[in-house]
């Protein structure tokens, strides 16, 4: 009489081959999370950069005239009068990690957001008695990373210059 089932050493194989399958597949799918994890503070301390960039650069350019800093000084902070009477004096100043912009007696405004840490800026004021200005922003980006895992770190420095609306 034959007897129907499967004998421990079947029942072993199986189970040990199903293990390294689970095993390999479970490893690929931590591998792509991470990655995509990774990808994700990249692509967000690159956007913020970009659009603080731009904002930065887009305001420089209606400005009137720079009030702070003085030509040829480097400061962490810039006050700027604007063609907007309503949005004069506008400011941008680094502090608790952000990058602020206060428009007027408006409140200050964020310019980054929580996960990302503005660990340096720099902003100069350039000028000849034939230009209206010109104005170089330098600022330093990362991603706010409360693990301390390195490969979790990503640190990027945003340059960027725009000149004065011309009188």
């Amino acid at each position: 009489m034959k007897r129907r089932g499967f004998t421990l050493i079947e029942t072993l194989l199986t189970l040990a081959i199903a293990s390294v399958l689970i095993s390999v597949i479970a490893g690929f799918v931590l591998f792509l999370l991470d990655n995509r994890l990774r990808t994700e503070i990249r692509t967000d301390v690159e956007f913020q950069g970009i659009q603080t960039m731009e904002r930065l650069l887009a305001t420089v350019r209606q400005a009137e005239a720079v009030i702070t800093p003085a030509v040829g000084v480097s400061a962490e902070a810039m006050s700027i009068d604007v063609l907007d009477n309503n949005n004069d004096p506008t400011t941008i100043t680094w502090g608790d990690n952000t990058l602020w912009m206060r428009e007027g007696g408006d409140p200050p405004i964020a310019l980054t957001s929580r996960n990302i840490v503005v660990s340096s800026v720099s902003f100069e004021y350039r000028t000849t008695s034939t230009t209206p200005g010109h104005v170089y922003i330098e600022f330093t980006l990362a991603h706010a990373n409360p693990s301390g895992r390195a490969k979790y770190a990503y640190i990027k420095t945003f340059y960027g210059s725009a000149s004065l609306r011309s009188q």
